[in-house]
């Protein structure tokens, strides 16, 4: 049977905003290129129309944002989204997600702590706009939905795909501005690799999502429907989000940055700096510290620091 008469693993696609969807006039320029989201998830597919023998592509609808404007609030859209669209389509085989990469690694982290749909999440992005020369917006594309479709991928729920690598949303760092080898995992190395069209998985993945942190991390951890929820209320009565013992603060570029403060009175925070990020406006809604303090149960690096 050729390629195209296999059957296709079907994948959706959000456009969550991001350098991957900008366009700028001229095609050298990869600094100055506008408002990201210039290009629905339709109008991604549609210039990736040679993956159509290998993935089946379905947009969902979501209003993009830049990676500033992305929170908790815009994560747990996404959830919402992501659920109803596998109730309405079980046959879908994982999700897509682009997204800016000044906060892709907060939004990774924070959607691995909710994330319980039993189809992968795939978190990807791009460091030149979809109009640049030599664009690495469709290719992280290309590979992030063959990630996505991957039968290993369901057992790790979140993942981040850039530059032909597979990173777990604990472990992943922006570690440039412009370099498209940007996102690394410093301690372990990517979890695995798309070569061509293969897709590799080097080493057992998601030790906190198979119990690695028991059950205080399953205390921490939320879920589809609570974050979902949470998102949809009005902020004067919105529920609050799991509680844990202290706050991971990824890459924070913010030179003043907010702190968990636990039970006992002790304020617990970790950060890494690296890149140029941009701290989220979003994320700063009443309930971001709430779900910000699932870090440290969740992520070996989140150790605490008075």
């Amino acid at each position: 049977m050729s390629r195209q008469e296999a059957p296709r693993p079907k994948v959706a696609v959000i456009a969550g905003g991001g350098t991957l969807t900008a366009l700028a006039s001229d095609p050298f320029e990869i600094c100055d290129y506008g408002q990201a989201g210039s290009l629905t998830a339709a109008d991604l597919i549609d210039r990736c129309a040679a993956m159509a023998d290998r993935v089946a592509l379905v947009p969902l609808a979501f209003e993009p944002r830049p990676s500033f404007d992305m929170g908790p609030d815009q994560w747990g859209a996404i959830c919402g989204l992501c659920a109803a669209a596998l109730a309405e389509d079980p046959g879908l085989a994982g999700f897509v997600l682009t997204h800016g990469t000044g906060s892709l690694e907060e939004a990774a982290f924070f959607l691995s702590l909710v994330w319980d749909l039993p189809v992968p999440l795939v978190v990807t992005g791009a460091q030149r706009p979809a109009s640049a020369l030599s664009s690495d917006g469709y290719m992280n594309l290309f590979q992030a939905a063959l990630v996505a479709a991957h039968p290993q991928a369901r057992a790790e729920g979140v993942l981040v795909v850039a530059h032909g690598e597979i990173h777990l949303p604990f472990e992943v760092t922006k570690t440039a501005t412009f370099g498209l080898d940007t996102f690394r995992s410093p301690d372990l190395g990517p979890v695995g690799l798309v070569i061509g069209g293969q897709v590799r998985f080097l080493r057992p993945a998601a030790p906190a999502r198979r119990g690695r942190t028991g059950a205080s991390s399953a205390r921490c951890r939320g879920s589809i429907s609570s974050i979902a929820t949470a998102a949809a209320t009005p902020a004067p009565s919105r529920p609050s989000l799991p509680r844990g013992r202290g706050a991971s603060w990824w890459r924070a570029s913010r030179p003043a940055m907010p702190r968990a403060r636990r039970p006992g009175g002790s304020r617990h925070g970790c950060a890494r700096r690296a890149g140029w990020s941009s701290w989220p406006r979003a994320a700063t809604g009443p309930w971001w510290p709430t779900a910000a303090t699932t870090a440290t149960a969740s992520c070996p690096r989140a150790a605490p620091r008075r």
